[in-house]
Parts: structure tokens; C-alpha cells; sequence
């Protein structure tokens, strides 16, 4: 049962850290369109 246990556990963590890529992955590309974003909005307010 415990070797079964630590595959298990490793197998999970192992899943959490591709998630976590996946989600830094993921808040890289929206930062990544963020830039323009920030800009736009700058000019936007400066404009006012």
C-alpha cells in the first residue's frame, strides 16, 4: 500500500506542476497582450 501511496503522490504532484506551467504559461501570453493594453489605457487617461 505505501509504494502505492507515493506513486499516487507523486503522480499528483506531477499533474500540479504541469498545471501550474500550463497557468504561468497562460498569465505570460495575457501579460504578453497586456503591454498594449497598458499603453492604450495611458493614453486613454492622459487624453482626459
Amino acid at each position: 500500500m505505501n509504494k502505492l501511496q507515493k506513486a499516487v503522490q507523486k503522480h499528483s504532484t506531477n499533474l500540479k506542476a504541469q498545471k501550474d506551467q500550463k497557468v504561468s504559461n497562460l498569465l505570460d501570453a495575457v501579460r504578453g497582450g497586456e503591454a498594449p493594453a497598458d499603453i492604450f489605457w495611458k493614453t486613454t487617461w492622459d487624453r482626459k
